[in-house]
């Protein structure tokens, strides 16, 4: 009987695929690669993909696109690696919930409006053998969604930070298009789901760093007007109100979530940046220009792509079902749709 030596995690992406070869007999990491999202070709944008798969009952299609991106991410590793399909057992896929419903070819009607309502009900597996002939010995397994709003990628990264194994009270702000955020008052998780738009994308994390600095030396006023016009090569307006519109989803979701677990920023032990944005802003800049709360910054973390590392942990056997169960059970979900006064919230948070 051939060994199955190796797993895969895989963070499957709107943009980016992103994918880890596991050792799982010495439990280490052998290889990361990163592919592009063939759906990419429809759009961009997630929302214009929902609409083309309605409109066109594009899901076998659009279903086959995504089994190729898996097949040529697996097999990206395993040609890098040298090593041979048939020693694959599982892997692991995780995404945010339009990705997982178009994986496994679901409808996604039920995503396009409010209250966004998801198709999956858990965990799903799929026999490695129907997108690729090689991997005799291997199970995909999709790790299950929150809800039609919060995908298994934040659980993964709720995992890898450990956010709710201690009653100190944590914050985990996933920042993307969409950006996910969670607090852990030591006893419930409450999560939400705010639309950042475009702000956190290409050099999202230089944008950041010039106005923050320019915020500090009052280069660019609080309300985003560029006071010093030597410096409109380095920033634009638009990019400044990009921000801003970013900046303020963010941090009035916090407070929304905060009202919500009823504690104080002074209660925070600390707070995540994750997403592969995340692991290049600074700190200092998030905090300076009023997107995460001020607290003391060396409770700030950068974690990088904290959802791969989640099913990295959920492989090598450091995080079980008991694990995603208990934390799917101490989720609480805010939906902004339904807070009276976010509007009014937004509006005051726009400003530096």
């Amino acid at each position: 009987m051939i060994s199955q030596k190796y797993s895969i995690a895989i963070d499957f992406g709107t943009t980016n695929i992103d994918a880890v070869l596991l050792d799982l007999e010495n439990k280490s990491e052998v290889r990361r690669n990163t592919i592009s999202n063939s759906q990419n070709k429809i759009s961009p944008d997630i929302i214009t993909r929902i609409f083309y798969a309605i409109e066109n009952n594009a899901y076998n299609e659009i279903q086959k696109t995504a089994y190729e991106d898996l097949n040529n991410i697996i097999g990206l590793l395993v040609k890098k690696s040298s090593i041979d399909y048939s020693n694959i057992g599982e892997i692991l896929v995780i995404s945010n919930p339009a990705m997982m419903h178009f994986l496994l070819g679901m409808n996604v009607e039920g995503l396009s409006k409010f209250p966004y309502e998801s198709k999956i009900t858990g965990t799903e597996t799929l026999e490695a053998v129907s997108i690729n002939n090689k991997l005799i010995n291997a199970k995909i397994k999709f790790l299950p969604i929150i809800s039609g709003y919060i995908g298994s990628d934040f659980i993964s990264a709720v995992i890898s930070t450990r956010l709710i194994e201690k009653k100190e009270k944590k914050i985990l702000v996933d920042l993307g298009t969409n950006a996910e955020i969670a607090i852990w008052n030591g006893e419930d998780l409450y999560c939400t789901s705010a639309a950042a738009g475009p702000a956190f994308g290409y050099k999202g994390s230089e944008v950041i760093s010039n106005i923050a600095t320019m915020l500090k030396f009052h280069l660019i006023s609080n309300t985003g007007a560029i006071v010093d016009h030597r410096y409109k090569g380095i920033i634009s307006p638009i990019m400044i109100r990009s921000l801003q519109l970013a900046k303020s989803a963010v941090k009035s979701a916090i407070e929304v979530l905060l009202k919500e677990a009823n504690i104080s920023e002074k209660d925070l032990k600390e707070i995540y940046i994750a997403g592969v944005f995340g692991e290049l802003i600074h700190p200092w800049s998030a905090m300076f220009i009023g997107m995460i709360p001020s607290i003391d910054i060396g409770k700030i973390r950068s974690v990088g792509n904290a959802a791969l590392n989640g099913a990295k942990k959920i492989l090598l056997g450091n995080a079980g079902e008991d694990k995603i169960n208990e934390l799917i059970t101490k989720s609480k979900l805010v939906f902004l749709n339904d807070i009276v006064d976010f509007q009014d919230m937004y509006v005051k948070n726009i400003n530096f």
